[in-house]
């Protein structure tokens, strides 16, 4: 039987990797009396999912973590657990570096407020409870008809890291965050 591309053509549908949006859900109001959430609740437009511009996201590696185990003969790898990797984004950066801002409170949340309180007390360097910066974040894929056709939910999610934001004068081009 020859391989025919017409019909692999006419029975394959591939995934655009251009055709995706990410919603970010900030962390649970029930913690509004923190004054560090209220802060990151007034950067939205809508108290609701921040949308922002973004260039590229991975969605989350799966990996299943094993043991050598040897009860007789060859040595056998054991499933012990599943872990995912962690993930990144690259967002775009608007004139008012909104994104900037929300990553910045959003990590001042989770590892205390220096950065805005310009003094140091003993509860400066306070870390947030984990259920007080855990969130979720939907990664929505369409079809090339603008159709939503999967989301991928990363569940008790947050950032841990913020890039350097590279700025160039010899090239100009767009600000971005990961």
């Amino acid at each position: 039987m020859a391989f025919k591309t017409e019909d692999f053509k006419a029975n394959f549908n591939p995934q655009r990797t251009d055709l995706f949006e990410v919603a970010i859900q900030p962390p649970s109001v029930e913690f509004l009396g923190d004054s560090r959430i209220k802060a990151l609740h007034s950067l939205s437009r809508n108290n609701d999912n921040f949308i922002f511009k973004i260039e590229s996201a991975e969605l989350p590696a799966k990996n299943v973590q094993t043991i050598d185990h040897r009860y007789y003969g060859a040595v056998q790898k054991i499933a012990t657990q599943t872990s995912y990797i962690d993930t990144t984004f690259s967002f775009l950066v608007d004139e008012n570096y909104e994104v900037v801002e929300f990553f910045n409170v959003y990590m001042d949340l989770i590892g205390g407020n220096v950065r805005k309180d310009n003094q140091v007390t003993s509860s400066s360097f306070e870390t947030a409870y984990y259920d007080q910066y855990k969130s979720n974040i939907q990664v929505y894929t369409y079809t090339k008809d603008g159709k939503n056709n999967r989301v991928v939910e990363l569940v008790d999610a947050y950032p841990i890291t913020m890039s350097s934001i590279n700025l160039n004068w010899g090239q100009p081009g767009i600000a971005r965050l990961n």
